[in-house]
């Protein structure tokens, strides 16, 4: 993929490569929904190696991992007496990429 302006080719790469270079952001990012989220669960998922920040919002997460650590995070769910609702990884979308970059520039 390449981004475009003014005639000149700005950035090029694959989404995640852009994504990397223009959002500063690496690895991926896990959105769950549990039906109740309690301090053990949150710890839980804050202690997996490899989180770098986790978001809440009602009864989701929205977790900044340095890969894919949806298994990790499933298992740590389920060991703090939590229940799964939602889960699904995110990867960037040209949209953002391309509305942040312009944004910035």
């Amino acid at each position: 993929m390449g981004i475009l302006s003014k005639g000149r080719l700005v950035a090029e790469g694959t989404v995640d490569e852009l994504g990397a270079k223009i959002l500063g952001e690496s690895g991926s990012t896990v959105e769950v929904q549990v039906s109740e989220l309690t301090p053990d669960l949150l710890q839980a998922v804050k202690g997996i190696k490899g989180v770098r920040e986790v978001e809440t919002s009602g009864n989701t997460l929205r977790i900044r991992c340095d890969g894919d650590l949806r298994a990790e995070i499933s298992r740590a769910i389920v060991e703090s007496g939590g229940t799964i609702l939602e889960l699904r990884g995110q990867l960037h979308t040209l949209e953002e990429i391309y509305l942040r970059y312009f944004r910035e520039e």
